[in-house]
């Protein structure tokens, strides 16, 4: 956690003095989702999740490269699984949040063909709980800190006409899943 700190610090300090350098100020606030998700496993008739999804915010240091900050949240319920003494419902979560790093290839006023990386913190935690029955699940509850890293290999951003809207997609690896998506807003 204290290295994820300090990534996020030394971000946001790197961030203010580019400013002071920049004449072209941009920031853009962006949200999607993720595919396949930590929780995307909902094939099995018993689990239900809910859609992976991720929040965000770069600030532009010039035409090439960008910094910010991504926080990716998705979680499930698996619902009465059955053990030879007892039933359980487990119910899982998983949260990120990456200090990332974006470099563009091929930058012009409607598209935006990149590459970059996010280094941050990953939790991953479930609980077990029995619903019929008697026994106890082992462990009946785990939590994982770690470190995390995010891969994007190539994404492109398309802005929507001469609005400050835009969407995007990625191919990326490995936490926040293969297939990133979304919208974004561009602020000045």
């Amino acid at each position: 956690m204290k290295k994820t700190l300090s990534i996020i610090i030394l971000s946001l300090i790197t961030s203010a003095f580019l400013h002071a350098q920049t004449k072209d100020l941009k920031y853009q606030v962006f949200a999607g989702t993720d595919y396949p998700g930590f929780a995307s496993f909902t094939t099995a008739n018993n689990v239900s999740s809910t859609i992976p999804f991720h929040i965000g915010a770069k600030y532009y240091i010039n035409e090439k490269m960008s910094v910010g900050l991504i926080y990716d949240r998705s979680s499930a319920q698996s619902k009465d699984i059955v053990f030879t003494a007892y039933t359980w419902n487990r119910t899982f979560t998983y949260n990120c949040i990456l200090a990332t790093f974006d470099y563009s290839w091929k930058r012009t006023d409607k598209y935006n063909l990149y590459s970059g990386i996010g280094i941050g913190n990953q939790d991953e935690s479930y609980t077990t709980t029995i619903t019929k029955g008697t026994g106890t699940p082992a462990p009946e509850k785990l939590v994982n800190n770690g470190f995390a890293i995010q891969l994007v290999f190539i994404g492109i951003h398309h802005k929507i006409g001469s609005s400050k809207f835009g969407y995007y997609g990625q191919l990326a690896w490995p936490v926040n899943g293969f297939i990133n998506a979304g919208i974004s807003y561009n602020i000045r």
